[in-house]
């Protein structure tokens, strides 16, 4: 601090080391609001209460107006009965999947969007992993059942229950499906 009478930077707080006179007490220094002023934490609870109100709104929003939950999912540790999954008076496409499947994953919310567009069309999903399998399990029952080699592998079955079409051609049966709906 430079000391008031001679003028000259005092090292020492109380008294000038030059001429000896008493240093005025240094005058404090007003803090400015920021978050070290401790309003950081309502700060910060503000935030987290717009971000979780979103998260609420978003909720309802999805519920209420997008068709509600994503379509159910059958997992299965043996084989699969196809005629207790199916829902009878209407076109099944049945999406043969697993969530290590990155071709699965991307065609799945196409999927949905058909299956509540089309009230003609229902969509089954069955995943072809056993529970606590990680990676796409080839040698599960579900694969083996199918005769799969690769995935997704649709099956397309009629309204009275028969199988229609599976693989390649039912691919391109929902990739028609899609195109008709202007989702792809």
């Amino acid at each position: 601090m430079n000391c008031p009478y001679c003028d000259r930077f005092s090292p020492s707080s109380i008294t000038c080391v030059h001429c000896g006179e008493k240093l005025p007490a240094a005058s404090k220094t007003r803090k400015s609001s920021s978050f070290s002023s401790g309003s950081g934490s309502g700060f910060i609870t503000k935030i987290l209460l717009v971000f979780l109100g979103a998260l609420v709104i978003y909720g309802a929003y999805s519920l209420f107006f997008k068709g509600g939950s994503d379509i159910p999912s059958y997992m299965s540790d043996g084989p699969v009965n196809l005629e207790e999954m199916i829902v009878r008076g209407e076109m099944n496409i049945v999406d043969l999947y697993s969530d290590y499947c990155p071709p699965c994953v991307q065609i799945a919310p196409y999927l949905k969007k058909l299956d509540e567009m089309r009230e003609d069309i229902v969509v089954v999903k069955i995943d072809i992993n056993r529970s606590g399998v990680t990676g796409i399990d080839w040698q599960s029952p579900v694969a083996r059942q199918f005769k799969l080699n690769s995935i997704p592998h649709f099956i397309v079955v009629s309204p009275s229950g028969k199988i229609k079409l599976q693989g390649k051609k039912a691919y391109q049966f929902v990739l028609d499906q899609l195109r008709e709906e202007g989702l792809i």
